[in-house]
């Protein structure tokens, strides 16, 4: 008996306990999902304001607990029996641990625990499914509004419909930050990896909103084949279909505006990128413009101011005297052999007006006609091109010649300084080798170019001869005497003041009208040819007046001051004869100019220009000064 009354004791005291917990107006199956653990229950009473709980019900009390029958057995027992009862019944309470409720010593045995479990777990599942239909019923009365600001059908249970709109507000916040920073990062980062990383970002939120609110859904329709509604099922899936499509809607505008911005960062880095390189192009065109002018102009400025042909340049001068100081070849052979071989040809600076390089010399750096053997140190490859030789009974024939090819034109001389320097060359020049100690002759320059003819260099009969020629019109012969210091002292046109003694002879000649040839009509050039030709000059100058001009402008100036005794003053004549030849005469000294104007006459610079009034060449009046071979030097 007392068993089974412990029993009823504790389903009544569950029952109450659920009815007043928490003081909730919940049923039974809804408190199932409240937290199992409880405060264990006191005998003390409950303050005022605290909500009202299970009571505590004393163990000495136990009739408060039993029907009638069992009460009217409770109350037969004798108060001895019955306070034994309650002894055991606290000390068993003691001993017992870890159980639901504790009841100032009322507790349950480990078996009568299990069926106690087992019974309210059965209660719990069939709770849960009572609370679910509670709750649906709850949401129907009460609609959400959703992410777009329309309500969305009231099948949809409250706990669905915060899913779903939790799903889309975090999707649509995903979206936005992973545009804000794409948009914000624009500036720094690379427009493509950051159209890519974003648009990545943005399709990864988009599948998760996708999977988040398919979850949702199907939430929602299980809900309602459960509740067997199924026109509720089909307004849902529209409901889901238009909150979905309003969610795309809103993911494509943002995608919209993140592609133009990062259009417009591409963009406008492209642009920068473009200034940036399109300015060192420019510079880098600039500095290899101004490069190869500064090289370029280097090798084709022509030797000025020493009566040289043009093509002779100042590059291939200084390596003439490099040569003649280091291995004694004079200068004069060397410019010899350069316009024997290669001058006056159509190639080059003048070659229009044939005054300029051969083929060979020219595109190939090659001065001398030197042939390719594998011991030229100097050449950088070999060419193939025509080439005439005379044979021992003077005639010609052609054949095609392996040529060697020079970097430029100071290796083609310095190539050939080491050539003389080996038989079969150096047995037969040696002789006549430059000391460098200002006493070479012309004879021993001649000596040398013979020489060389003698070893083998040339097949042409004519070759010396044409070589010495070229030395006494230039008077080549001045040069092998000089250090290259000297030389750029020597030209440019500039007068030293100091006189020399050809100058005195020319100037003397000149104003005592004692030239080979008289003074008749329009016969000035050849009046001033006679004149130096009477002075013995080393260079004799030939043509008519404007030809002069064109000939030895190098050698002289176009000013009026500071010039020379002995030098060719130059005007534009007048008249007919004036506009086709010009006019010329001698500077004498002191600011006076003897010339033939038909008869001789002596008058001042100023005086004989003003006079000349005729445009010859594009020039009238004065034009200019110049001294064949060069200002002399003592």
């Amino acid at each position: 008996m007392i068993r089974e009354t412990k029993q009823r004791i504790v389903r009544t005291i569950e029952t109450e306990v659920h009815d007043r917990e928490d003081s909730l107006p919940l049923s039974k199956n809804q408190r199932n999902n409240f937290p199992k653990e409880q405060e264990p229950i006191t005998g003390t009473d409950l303050k005022a304001g605290e909500p009202k709980r299970l009571s505590a019900v004393s163990s000495k009390d136990p009739a408060a607990y039993l029907s009638r029958k069992e009460e009217k057995e409770w109350n037969c027992l004798s108060l001895h029996e019955k306070k034994k009862f309650q002894v055991w019944e606290s000390r068993r309470g003691e001993k017992v641990k870890n159980t639901y409720w504790n009841l100032e010593g009322n507790c349950f045995s480990a078996t009568e625990k299990r069926k106690w479990q087992a019974w309210r777990a059965d209660r719990d599942i069939q709770g849960k499914s009572v609370r679910k239909k509670q709750q649906v019923a709850e949401s129907r009365q009460q609609p959400t509004e959703g992410l777009s600001g329309g309500i969305l059908p009231s099948r949809f249970s409250q706990g669905g419909q915060k899913g779903i709109t939790q799903t889309m507000q975090g999707s649509v916040k995903v979206s936005g930050e992973g545009m804000k920073v794409a948009v914000s990062g624009a500036e720094s980062a690379h427009p493509a990896g950051l159209a890519v990383k974003t648009a990545r970002k943005t399709a990864d939120a988009f599948r998760q909103y996708l999977k988040q609110m398919n979850e949702a859904v199907q939430e929602s329709v299980a809900r309602q084949q459960a509740n067997g509604n199924d026109n509720g099922i089909e307004e849902g899936l529209k409901g889901s279909v238009h909150t979905l499509t309003m969610t795309v809607m809103s993911l494509a505008t943002m995608g919209v505006s993140m592609f133009l911005n990062a259009l417009v960062s591409l963009t406008a880095m492209l642009a920068s990128s473009f200034v940036v390189i399109f300015g060192a192009i420019i510079i880098v065109c600039a500095v290899a413009v101004i490069l190869f002018s500064s090289i370029a102009g280097t090798e084709s400025q022509p030797a000025t101011g020493h009566g040289l042909p043009p093509f002779v340049t100042e590059d291939m001068m200084q390596a003439f005297f490099e040569t003649q100081e280091k291995n004694g070849v004079p200068v004069s052979t060397g410019i010899a052999q350069l316009i024997a071989e290669s001058g006056f040809g159509t190639y080059g600076p003048g070659g229009e007006n044939g005054q300029g390089l051969s083929s060979l010399a020219y595109e190939y750096k090659n001065l001398f006609g030197i042939k390719y053997f594998s011991g030229d140190q100097y050449a950088s490859g070999s060419i193939d091109m025509t080439t005439g030789e005379e044979t021992e009974g003077g005639g010609n024939v052609t054949g095609i010649g392996s040529f060697a090819k020079y970097p430029d034109y100071a290796s083609c001389i310095k190539q050939r300084a080491w050539m003389l320097e080996r038989d079969p060359y150096a047995s037969k020049v040696n002789p006549y080798r430059n000391q460098n100690d200002g006493k070479y002759s012309k004879e021993a320059a001649q000596g040398y170019m013979e020489g060389i003819r003698l070893a083998g260099w040339a097949t042409s009969s004519s070759y010396v001869k044409a070589c010495i020629g070229h030395m006494d019109t230039y008077n080549l012969y001045r040069f092998d005497n000089m250090t290259y210091e000297d030389y750029k002292k020597s030209g440019s046109g500039n007068y030293d003041g100091v006189e020399t003694e050809l100058m005195k002879r020319i100037a003397a000649i000149a104003r005592e009208n004692q030239g080979l040839y008289p003074c008749t009509p329009d016969m000035c050039a050849a009046w001033v040819t006679g004149v130096y030709q009477a002075a013995e000059a080393p260079e004799i100058p030939y043509g008519n007046a404007i030809d002069m001009w064109n000939t030895y402008q190098n050698t002289g100036n176009t000013s009026m001051e500071n010039i020379p005794p002995g030098a060719i003053v130059c005007g534009s004549g007048s008249g007919e004869m004036g506009a086709l030849y010009g006019h010329v005469g001698i500077y004498i000294g002191n600011g006076l100019v003897a010339n033939n104007i038909g008869r001789f006459s002596i008058e001042t610079v100023q005086d004989w220009a003003s006079w000349q009034t005729a445009t010859c060449q594009g020039h009238t009046g004065w034009i200019g000064w110049v001294y064949p071979g060069g200002v002399p030097t003592k």
